[in-house]
């Protein structure tokens, strides 16, 4: 990442209305080394992630995937998928949450979802084994400019604790 993480921190938040504009394709690029150097939780397990995301020629690939109306014009979706096991969420929910960090700081709004997708439609994308589970996905793309001034109006400054000695 390139800026400080607490900043990336702050500057992130939940984008639910995305611009109608694939995700160019050296995000993309960059989101997917990003993906598959994210493999391994702090706790020891194993994931794999992927980015599912609509191209300038097939806009509709995307449809049907199942998000109940929560979002709007994604053109992406960051999907994983973990064993099932022991500390495998907290695992899971450590390596995505770095990945939507990493979006951020290329510029890229993201949104989690948990119980508001159709799991079945996203382990079809990236071919789910039947030992494996989809915890969540994230939507992914560029932050429509409305629901960004909408944002910037609520958004409340949070300064970070500092230590001394």
């Amino acid at each position: 990442m390139n800026k400080p993480l607490a900043k990336i921190i702050k500057q992130r938040f939940s984008c639910r209305v995305y611009l109608d504009k694939p995700i160019a394709e050296n995000h993309q690029r960059m989101l997917m080394d990003y993906l598959e150097s994210n493999r391994t939780g702090p706790l020891g397990t194993q994931a794999r992630f992927t980015l599912v995301a609509a191209t300038e020629y097939d806009r509709n690939s995307l449809k049907g995937l199942g998000t109940y109306g929560f979002i709007k014009n994604a053109t992406g979706f960051i999907v994983g998928a973990v064993e099932q096991g022991s500390k495998n969420l907290e695992d899971y929910g450590y390596l995505l949450e770095r990945a939507v960090l990493f979006a951020t700081d290329i510029g890229l709004g993201t949104c989690w979802l948990g119980g508001s997708f159709t799991k079945s439609n996203f382990a079809k994308k990236i071919s789910v084994t039947s030992t494996e589970i989809i915890p969540a996905v994230t939507a992914v793309g560029y932050i429509a400019i409305e629901y960004l001034e909408m944002h910037s109006k609520k958004k409340i400054s949070v300064s970070m604790p500092t230590c001394s000695k």
